[in-house]
């Protein structure tokens, strides 16, 4: 684990991500008068917390903010420290996929708060996990996708549907909303603004098919922080998708309610069906997903999805930086492969995991 972060920490100051910067000039901005004026455009409320705390440490804020993520890191790991399995399973995805980026981004602490979630709800103790997913919703969205399953594993548990914790969830956010607007109310809706108005990336899974359905006359282009696909494929193909993983949650919902599948397995598929039918899958998002495929034995197509995001990024973009930007597309079509191979070891470790449900087989817990 230590080997692990020096490593990434080592990368990150090589490379110096832009994410880094952006916190850092987000952090100084909020410290002008008047007070508070300034917030993350593209991150919900809570995050601005995340990018002051390395200020309160006495070296470069690169350091300070490496020293933030080896924090996170240790606080998950030691949440596993009776399952040394899961804690191996953890480094090995984690070294594969993000070693180039993992101390260079926030990800690791709301994706450690959903893990803490996913574990306290397992465990029957759902005051804590909603209070953990909630904290996890306030710095980055994507933990909201535990809620329903929440609400489904309790209803399973206790037979009482406790809606009132999903309305409360729900309060946080517009309170967060109501906060920033008391300070800047061009900020209340920054960042749910910025994510519908973000346009197709490369590295998504609609992108990638996008960029395959008109090989040869995809145009990229660079906006929001990130390098898109433009061209007329573009939006009926992230249509499509999205529809495809609106109706694939549906289904895990579904089988969640007959309780075929298990809250972990119901939590999983729903952040998998998230990220791969989202119009964005920047390379980060796999911090998300590696605590909870952590759970499950080593399965080839994650460790393969994982080694060709660190092939898409950090080591595309080092091409393209040094050769020409033309190696952007080899880090599109590896990101294509990618999502592919992700989406095909999910599909198939989901249907395991329906079987062993099945009357007569064995539930994984």
């Amino acid at each position: 684990m230590v080997a692990f972060w020096l490593a990434s920490t080592a990368l990150c100051l090589w490379i110096r991500p832009s994410d880094v910067h952006e916190y850092q000039m987000y952090a100084a901005a909020a410290l002008r008068s008047p007070l508070l004026h300034v917030w993350p455009r593209e991150y919900p409320m809570l995050s601005l917390t995340l990018f002051l705390l390395p200020r309160t440490l006495p070296f470069s804020y690169r350091w300070a903010f490496a020293v933030l993520t080896g924090v996170a890191l240790w606080v998950l790991w030691a949440t596993g420290r009776r399952d040394p399995a899961w804690q191996r399973r953890l480094v090995t995805y984690l070294a594969v996929g993000t070693v180039g980026l993992f101390a260079g981004r926030y990800d690791a602490v709301p994706a450690m708060l959903l893990y803490l979630a996913v574990e306290a709800g397992r465990a029957g103790r759902y005051r804590a996990a909603w209070v953990w997913s909630i904290l996890g919703f306030l710095l980055k969205l994507f933990p909201a996708v535990l809620w329903p399953g929440l609400i489904i594993a309790e209803w399973r548990a206790t037979g009482r549907c406790r809606w009132d914790r999903g309305i409360v969830a729900v309060l946080s956010g517009v309170a967060s909303i109501a906060l920033q607007a008391v300070f800047s109310e061009r900020a209340a809706f920054s960042s749910y603004r910025y994510l519908f108005h973000r346009p197709l990336q490369f590295a998504s899974l609609p992108g990638g098919l996008a960029a395959l359905v008109r090989a040869g006359h995809v145009r990229l282009t660079t906006s929001f922080g990130s390098i898109n696909v433009a061209g007329p494929p573009a939006g009926t193909m992230n249509l499509a998708i999205t529809i495809a993983a609106v109706l694939a949650l549906l289904v895990v919902w579904k089988l969640a309610l007959e309780g075929r599948i298990d809250l972990g397995t119901t939590v999983l598929a729903s952040l998998t069906i998230m990220v791969l039918g989202s119009k964005v899958f920047s390379a980060q998002y796999l911090i998300w997903l590696i605590p909870l495929w952590a759970k499950y034995p080593l399965r080839w197509q994650w460790v393969t999805a994982a080694a060709l995001t660190t092939l898409g990024y950090p080591v595309g973009f080092i091409l393209a930086e040094h050769f020409g930007s033309g190696w952007l597309f080899f880090s599109l079509w590896v990101d294509l492969v990618r999502n592919l191979v992700l989406l095909w070891g999910s599909v198939a470790w989901f249907l395991a995991c329906e079987y062993r449900a099945a009357p007569g087989h064995p539930v994984e817990v």
